[in-house]
């Protein structure tokens, strides 16, 4: 697939995630514009629900999503993931210093 392709496919993805599920179906016949193959990939994507996987609040996930969400600035984006990134670490330094832990 070619990437312009690809990023039509994220655009109107990530458009019909803040769209009301009820209102989803105008919007996607509207973005997809006739492109039943274009609107078929997005809807199983929608389908897919990776929006609530537990990955998606993992150090990065979280804070793009949060972002796309309107609740970061773009600008904020790189701080806060290292941000996330140092308070993670912190956490497994601490747990692993209590842990019986044989390293090879």
């Amino acid at each position: 697939m070619q990437p312009e392709r690809w990023r039509k496919i994220e655009e109107i993805y990530h458009a019909a995630l803040e769209c009301e599920e009820s209102r989803r179906p105008a919007f996607l016949a509207e973005a997809c514009a006739g492109d039943g193959a274009l609107r078929e990939e997005v809807e199983s994507l929608l389908a897919e629900g990776f929006e609530g996987a537990r990955a998606m609040g993992s150090v990065g996930y979280a804070q793009v999503r949060a972002m796309l969400a309107g609740e970061l600035p773009r600008a904020d984006l790189a701080d806060s993931i290292v941000r996330a990134t140092r308070v993670f670490a912190r956490r497994q330094r601490t747990w692993l210093k209590h842990a019986d832990v044989i390293w090879l």
